[in-house]
């Protein structure tokens, strides 16, 4: 029913979109696989929307973030000549970098595991929040950075154990907000 009712959706988006759009999902997205994709983007058609369908290998556990954390030359092929067909700017301004911030001290296994996931997302509206006791959370794809702090905080809170310590800011966006653990 839920399936349905999204295919219902896009084929209406389809009826009113005035703009070519690029439709890039990965081959192990786990929320859209790639048969629903090229269903939604089947119905979008029929509706009367233009789009092209890029889809990409898999990446990682989940390609459902493919365009947040893969290197930009993982679909930027597709990405920049779509745009110039579509005679806007297609050339990259600002590459981003890869972050080279230091790992929060306490973090647990999985803590760990999110933060390298954290430092490989390519946003700048992004935040990570951590707690002496070990519980984390972090945020991404949020509108503001302000925004982004405030919901990492949020979400690590959920996860600090009663008694302890509160969870800390630890990053925005690739800064520090704090000292790196363990130094002065």
């Amino acid at each position: 029913m839920q399936q349905e009712s999204l295919l219902a959706a896009v084929a209406s988006f389809g009826k009113t979109a005035r703009v070519p759009g690029l439709w890039i999902y990965s081959a192990n997205d786990s929320s859209f696989s790639p048969d629903l994709a090229k269903d939604m983007l089947g119905r979008y058609q029929a509706g009367g929307g233009l789009a092209e369908f890029f889809l990409a290998p898999a990446f990682k556990h989940n390609g459902h973030f493919l365009l947040a954390s893969s290197p930009e030359d993982f679909w930027w092929s597709q990405v920049g000549p779509f745009l110039k067909k579509q005679g806007l700017p297609s050339d990259e301004i600002i590459k981003m970098t890869d972050s080279k911030l230091p790992f929060p001290s306490k973090l647990n296994g999985k803590g760990v595991y999110a933060f390298v996931d954290y430092r490989a997302t390519k946003s700048y509206e992004k935040a990570f929040a951590y707690s002496p006791d070990g519980a984390w959370g972090w945020v991404t794809s949020i509108r503001t950075q302000w925004q982004a702090a405030k919901e990492a905080l949020t979400t690590c809170q959920k996860y600090v154990r009663d008694g302890e310590e509160n969870c800390i800011l630890y990053a925005v966006g690739d800064k520090l907000t704090t000292p790196p653990p363990d130094q002065p």
